[in-house]
């Protein structure tokens, strides 16, 4: 996964094997079959690497701090969302990841 750019927290993928894979050796910390493996990349893919309880609280915090609840944070509710997440960032270091997000 590290290949596909997923850095992966130490027990997300043997939570994302348990889930789609009740019934697979991976759920006892086994090895995958292939189509085993296949089926945890495309669910990484699909949530970005988070597992259910990191997405889980990144919608907990972007609905807390949508205030207008027009679907979207502005610059100050996002800067707002990753302080109350841990991750307070200066006003010049917001305004450098935003021109960053904004450009790609």
């Amino acid at each position: 996964l590290a290949r596909l750019g997923f850095t992966m927290l130490p027990g997300s993928l043997l939570e994302i094997a348990k889930r789609i894979l009740p019934n697979s050796r991976a759920s006892d910390g086994g090895g995958l079959l292939f189509e085993e493996a296949l089926a945890v990349v495309e669910d990484v893919r699909l949530r970005q690497g988070f597992s259910a309880e990191e997405l889980s609280e990144l919608a907990d915090a972007y609905n807390r701090f949508d205030d207008e609840g027009f679907g979207e944070l502005r610059p100050f509710e996002l800067a707002h969302a990753l302080a109350w997440l841990g991750y307070p960032f200066s006003r010049r270091r917001r305004e450098l990841l935003l021109c960053k997000a904004d450009v790609e």
